[in-house]
């Protein structure tokens, strides 16, 4: 597998990648992508219009308690799921200007990576990130790649 990955990743119309984040995962982070990559593989159903599943509803509730931004942005927003279509949407204008107001009240600082954007539609942006997050692109692509076959 690394002599293929090695080969895509130094191909001459590869990705430009700007940084690898693997380097600060834990035990338990990788047995948390673990657990991300068997709940993909499980997904059977297709998207639908009307508010996200009860699990993302819970997890946006859970961070309107803990991020500056989610507390300010849905102070007026008591039923998640009635109000979905009233939530209102981030610009990526708003995350290059104030990133930190997206970073927990319970963020583990001393683990947190600055993850430097692409920039493929505009500057590229700083954003505080977990290295966890970074590294569940992984399985998403994997995801995505087995969905069409590869």
């Amino acid at each position: 597998m690394r002599p293929m990955l090695a080969r895509l990743s130094e191909h001459r119309d590869a990705p430009r990648w700007n940084h690898a984040a693997g380097d600060r995962l834990t035990k338990e982070d990788l047995r948390a992508l673990d657990r991300f990559r068997e709940e993909l593989s499980a997904l059977r159903h297709s998207w639908t219009a009307g508010p996200p599943s009860a699990p993302i509803l819970q997890r946006i509730a859970s961070l309107r308690e803990r991020v500056p931004l989610f507390r300010e942005r849905l102070k007026d927003t008591k039923d998640l799921e009635a109000d979905w279509w009233r939530v209102p949407t981030m610009s990526r204008e708003e995350i290059a200007v104030a990133a930190w107001e997206l970073v927990p009240d319970d963020a583990d600082l001393e683990r947190m990576i600055v993850y430097r954007t692409a920039g493929t539609t505009g500057h590229a942006l700083l954003v505080p990130h977990e290295p966890r997050a970074a590294a569940s692109y992984q399985p998403l692509i994997e995801h995505a790649l087995a969905r069409h076959g590869v």
